[in-house]
């Protein structure tokens, strides 16, 4: 069975694993002489301006390791906990093989960290799992044991096995339980490769549970780095990889989660092109049919493996009573359903209890309303407030060439949207602060 999504979080941001998610992995001392530098005399600035640059870049969450000759793990990771999040806001995974800075670091997060990492030897289990769920926090689990790492993928699926039964033993749930099957470098364990997204494709599909992967360690040592990373990637992603660690400021690597990372940027660019008046509708059209059509082969592809595309929210919208226009409700409802909102369109001239009905029915959280006449805009100051005499009313947002901001605000609506890009701005607001 499929898992649930799970979450891990900070104080004012949390980060569900209802998608493919990034885990920054530039807090890390290997191969880094900056970094080394700034552990031993403890500046903590620069580590954070490191952390900066990956949140920009795009990452989900941020891999916290300081481990490095000299570094006394047990006083300087919560110490670089603490002072992170004092300027950032993303969850953290802490990254160590030292229980003790562990325990310590958990002990002071706010908020619900991920703890990297656990592994199928029995002492480690021990030392980790009761103060992993006394702090409440994710775990990651690595696919080794005291004979190493297993070399065929169903040995690593045995050992992920035990560190799921001893967790959810512990009193930790299956969703925060998260499995990295381990990527070796191909330049010399080539058939690893395969392994290791066999391994994948059977934590996911079968156990249903969270993986999570250091996709660079597929190229150490080898040239084109960013290339291979970046088809590794891929791959794992189609067996259903959870949680990429990589370097998210190259923009080869930025761009291979494709309808999170490549397609809504893209429409994003569109957008503020469109309003800025660089470009025009018939290329804003353009745009939003070629990332629809991206759209429709990846949920073929998916409905194929028997699994379902993710939604950001169910939506309806509606061109208003007496009102036969629809063009511009029709881009609205592409560019939503490019950035992954579920779509009801209620077609043109809808009758105002059809859409109390359908909201009541589908607990709908946002209604878009469009009129592009004067003498339908009753209509839409009926609907409005029909909606929000609702027990539980949806936000409105209304649009359409002759709505005006001053009358949006007189009606009660919501939001004024003078256009597609505002529309999905909006969308975005109601459904991520749930």
């Amino acid at each position: 069975s499929v898992n649930k999504a799970g979450t891990i979080c900070t104080p004012s941001h949390p980060v569900r694993l209802d998608q493919p998610r990034v885990i920054g992995e530039r807090i890390n001392p290997t191969g880094k002489k900056r970094f080394q530098k700034a552990l031993l005399e403890k500046d903590l600035d620069y580590i954070v301006s490191v952390a900066l640059e990956q949140k920009e870049a795009g990452a989900d969450l941020l891999d916290v390791n300081v481990g490095f000759p000299g570094v006394d793990e047990e006083e300087i990771l919560p110490s670089v906990v603490r002072k992170l999040q004092s300027v950032i806001d993303l969850p953290l995974q802490l990254d160590s093989s030292n229980p003790e800075a562990l325990k310590k670091a958990m002990r002071i997060y706010n908020g619900k960290p991920a703890i990297n990492s656990v592994n199928g030897k029995d002492e480690v289990l021990d030392a980790l799992l009761p103060s992993i769920k006394k702090y409440g926090a994710a775990v990651v689990g690595l696919a080794l044991d005291e004979e190493g790492i297993p070399k065929t993928w169903n040995k690593r699926v045995e050992i992920a096995r035990k560190i799921l039964e001893r967790a959810q033993k512990e009193g930790i749930s299956k969703e925060d339980v998260w499995i990295d099957p381990l990527c070796l470098t191909v330049s010399a364990q080539q058939d690893q490769a395969r392994q290791t997204l066999q391994a994948i494709r059977f934590l996911h599909g079968e156990l249903g549970l969270h993986t999570v992967l250091g996709v660079s360690n597929i190229s150490f040592g080898l040239p084109q780095r960013a290339l291979i990373n970046r088809t590794f990637l891929v791959q794992a992603l189609e067996e259903g990889l959870s949680l990429a660690i990589l370097n998210p400021n190259v923009k080869e690597v930025e761009s291979c989660s494709a309808c999170y990372g490549y397609l809504i940027p893209a429409l994003d660019t569109v957008g503020e092109k469109y309003e800025k008046g660089i470009l025009f509708l018939p290329q804003l059209l353009s745009a939003a049919m070629a990332a629809q059509s991206v759209f429709e082969v990846l949920k073929t592809s998916l409905a194929l493996k028997g699994e379902e595309s993710v939604s950001k929210g169910t939506i309806v919208l509606a061109t208003v009573q007496g009102d036969i226009h629809d063009i511009g409700k029709n881009i609205v409802k592409t560019v939503l359903e490019n950035y992954g909102f579920k779509v009801i369109d209620l077609g043109k001239d809808t009758d105002p209890m059809l859409i109390v009905d359908t909201v009541k029915k589908e607990n709908i959280k946002l209604v878009g309303l469009s009129a592009l006449m004067t003498t339908t805009l009753p209509a839409m100051e009926k609907t409005t407030k029909l909606l929000m005499q609702l027990d539980h009313p949806p936000f409105v947002m209304v649009g359409g060439a002759v709505v005006t901001e001053e009358y949006a605000r007189s009606i009660g609506a919501d939001f004024y949207a003078r256009d597609a890009k505002e529309s999905a701005s909006y969308a975005r607001k109601v459904f991520e602060n749930e």
